[in-house]
């Protein structure tokens, strides 16, 4: 004898519900979307941010495109422990708001509630500090040496594992981490292992950009956390790669051991192209303005470099080696 049960059936009133006012909310696109039981086997592309609405003149009623955000002040972190900010109007104008975070690995953002998180490497910790520095900064969670960084639009944080060769994923709490790209078992060159993983960025559609620097190469890891990973910038490309970020179009930016700044193709041809190598020696951790203008950690040139997008570096500041930088718009 076979009984068929039958759940009851959803009121289909219940799935019209408003979701969000548009999907480039924050945290949208990973809470709809990427979280989904059926996401893994799901043909994806990139979801792009919206467009900025245009500004309507007071005075002649038209339109122009919002203009983008203006950086304000900058953080960096030094080997000597410090963490500090700077106005962007005057470099001059600076003051240590952390210390304690001394190490060639450190890597600094900042999140959508003001708060600079710092990958301690020595102290295997993640930090949250105040960006203004009104306040201590706290602990959030041991993490076993944490190297480069990057927030995802809901708060959560990913980190690279530089010596267990993997990449994590915590809650904005700091609970429930979790690998979502590399192999704890073992590391190498294959599609689901890493080596030294260093600089890291999130693709539009929340993919981890991973700068696999054991092995000379980028990696594109899906943001489900399961599956093979694509190599973007191949070996042959790149010298020691070491920091990046991802430009609107979807090139990704990165810093290499040959003293450039590379542009390499969303395409994953390969076909990478210097942007600036003007006084940049040993290039670490970078983060890339509105503007396009892209900020530099100058390890060994001991300085704060900003490039723009026609490959003109300035020196912004003057630092003891720097290795993290981030970035405060205004």
């Amino acid at each position: 004898h076979l009984e068929l049960v039958y759940g009851n059936a959803s009121n289909p009133e219940d799935d019209c519900a408003v979701m969000s006012d548009k999907p480039c909310d924050g945290g949208w696109i990973s809470r709809e979307y990427e979280v989904q039981t059926w996401y893994a086997k799901a043909p994806t592309q990139d979801c792009r941010p919206c467009a900025e609405p245009p500004v309507e003149s007071s005075t002649t009623g038209t339109t122009s495109p919002a203009a983008p955000r203006e950086v304000v002040a900058f953080l960096y972190t030094q080997r000597s422990g410090d963490l500090v900010r700077c106005s962007a109007k005057d470099s001059a104008d600076c003051s240590i708001i952390g210390r304690g975070f001394g190490s060639t690995h450190t890597e600094i953002a900042i999140d959508a509630n003001s708060n600079c998180l710092v990958t301690d490497y020595a102290g295997s910790k993640l930090w949250r500090c105040p960006v203004d520095g009104s306040g201590e900064c706290v602990s959030v969670v041991d993490v076993p040496r944490p190297g480069g960084l990057a927030i995802a639009p809901n708060g959560d944080f990913v980190i690279a594992q530089h010596l267990n060769h993997v990449i994590w994923r915590c809650s904005a709490s700091g609970s429930d981490c979790r690998v979502v790209a590399g192999d704890l078992a073992s590391h190498g060159s294959g599609r689901r292992q890493l080596s030294h993983p260093q600089g890291l960025a999130l693709a539009a559609n929340g993919d981890y950009i991973i700068v696999d620097a054991g092995n000379w190469r980028v990696q594109r890891c899906p943001v489900h956390g399961a599956g093979d990973c694509t190599t973007v910038v191949p070996r042959d490309a790149l010298v020691w790669p070491y920091g990046i970020d991802v430009a609107p179009n979807g090139d990704y930016i990165v810093t290499d051991n040959e003293e450039s700044l590379q542009r390499c193709p969303a395409s994953g041809s390969g076909e990478c192209v210097t942007m600036a190598n003007q006084g940049l020696k040993n290039p670490g951790f970078i983060e890339m303005a509105p503007n396009g203008d892209v900020w530099i950690a100058g390890l060994d040139s001991n300085a704060i470099h900003r490039c723009s997008a026609d490959g003109g570096c300035v020196e912004v500041k003057s630092a003891t080696k720097p290795t993290g930088v981030a970035l405060v718009l205004g």
